[in-house]
């Protein structure tokens, strides 16, 4: 169990590394996941004012963050008509990696999340022997037998 939660912390460690490297180099370019996200968005609704309604912002939001997102990438992502958003090719090939990037963000913190579920530390307990055969064995069993699915 203690070599489960090495490796846990380990894995942890590696993507919050992942991820601190990833956000410094999408400072230093522009780039954020929230414009990501809302580029997702967009790109599977096909609309602006859609994914402004579903974000809970203004549509001139929505245009400013793809309009930044294609400015800090060099390339357009999205062609614009007055009725439909549709993605350029370089565009499809972004969405692509947004996904991954976005999953892998989100990965993250769910095992961080997860990393502070795991019981930690030793546990000591007073009680007679006919106690402890009959009932806090047992109960110690279910416990660990939880704790490591």
């Amino acid at each position: 169990m203690i070599r489960r939660i090495t490796m846990a912390r380990r894995r942890l460690a590696d993507y919050k590394r992942l991820c601190a490297e990833l956000c410094r180099k999408m400072d230093d370019r522009g780039l954020s996941l929230d414009r990501m996200r809302t580029f997702v968005r967009v790109a599977e609704r096909g609309s602006l004012s859609a994914t402004a309604r579903e974000l809970g912002i203004g549509q001139s939001t929505v245009t400013r963050h793809i309009n930044e997102l294609e400015e800090a990438i060099g390339v357009p992502l999205l062609g614009r008509t007055t009725r439909r958003v549709t993605l350029t090719e370089e565009g499809s090939r972004y969405y692509t990696n947004c996904l991954q990037i976005l999953r892998l963000v989100e990965q993250a913190r769910e095992e961080a999340r997860d990393a502070r579920r795991v019981p930690v530390g030793a546990v000591r307990l007073s009680c007679t022997a006919a106690l402890g055969v009959m009932h806090v064995t047992r109960m110690i069993f279910c416990a660990l037998k939880s704790t490591a699915a």
